[in-house]
């Protein structure tokens, strides 16, 4: 079979393989897409934020089940369909057919992305529908009247009473969401070669969970105890310096695919 044909068959095994893992890029979305979208004035951008820790980590999950499910098959209380998952795609089936081992590993990787790429544009997509963003802030909050007023895009600032200010950006949602999927695809670069040193590790299950959960922790929840504007400043900015952004985010795709690559081939050859 030529390699054209062995990367269309393989595609069409990983999308049909098993239905369960297409449940993985939905949960990655539904999240950040009800955070994103939710209400329509705001005192502070956390509550749109929260969403940013479920699309930088969940990826690293559908990366384990895509590239290195062995690190599953291990678990203990792990579900039927994740062992179903893990055996459909583990590495050691995978390579016991007759197909070319480099065609095995980019139609992996192209199922990988374009998984992941579906939701982010759909999430896109549905900001563009709802593209405005207005923010209610106390008159005497300087900063925050500061803050908001000169990163949101085409910031318009009025009085609605002696004690609030509004901001109005008509297209804050989507430079938001932007900014989101942009270091959503970060992460999404990193975990492919992650998943694959670590599935090689001995405590796997162990430092799996701990980056996992901690990320979420993390990336979700301290910027709500700690009442930070760290991650709005953030996604600010990439808005701010968007083509810089796309630079890195390519650089960071492209060498994650030559590091997944060669620990890959490397390892099975």
């Amino acid at each position: 079979m030529k390699p054209l044909a062995q990367f269309f068959h393989l595609l069409k095994y990983f999308c049909t393989a098993s239905w369960w893992i297409w449940l993985l890029p939905l949960v990655f979305i539904i999240q950040p897409g009800v955070a994103v979208l939710s209400g329509s004035t705001f005192s502070s951008l956390t509550i749109l934020t929260t969403g940013l820790g479920m699309m930088c980590m969940m990826p690293m999950i559908f990366a384990s089940m895509v590239f290195a499910p062995e690190i599953f098959l291990g678990m203990n209380y792990t579900t039927p369909q994740t062992q179903q998952i893990a055996a459909a795609y583990s590495s050691d089936f995978l390579i016991t057919r007759p197909l070319d081992k480099p065609v095995v590993f980019v139609a992996r990787y192209s199922f990988y992305w374009a998984s992941l790429i579906l939701p982010l544009c759909l999430l896109l997509a549905l900001t563009i529908a709802k593209p405005s963003l207005t923010m209610t802030i106390p008159a005497k909050n300087t900063d925050a009247v500061t803050f908001y007023s000169s990163h949101l895009p085409d910031a318009e600032m009025t009085q609605k009473s002696e004690n609030l200010l509004t901001i109005h950006s008509s297209s804050g949602r989507v430079q938001l969401a932007f900014s989101m999927v942009l270091i959503s695809s970060a992460f999404c670069a990193f975990w492919p070669p992650f998943v694959i040193w670590l599935s090689h590790r001995r405590f796997r299950n162990l430092i799996f969970w701990c980056i996992f959960l901690g990320g979420i922790f993390s990336l979700q929840l301290l910027p709500l105890f700690l009442k930070s504007r760290f991650l709005e400043d953030g996604l600010f900015v990439i808005q701010n310096h968007l083509l810089a952004s796309c630079v890195v985010l390519g650089i960071l795709v492209f060498v994650g695919f030559l590091v997944a690559r060669r620990r890959i081939l490397g390892a099975s050859t």
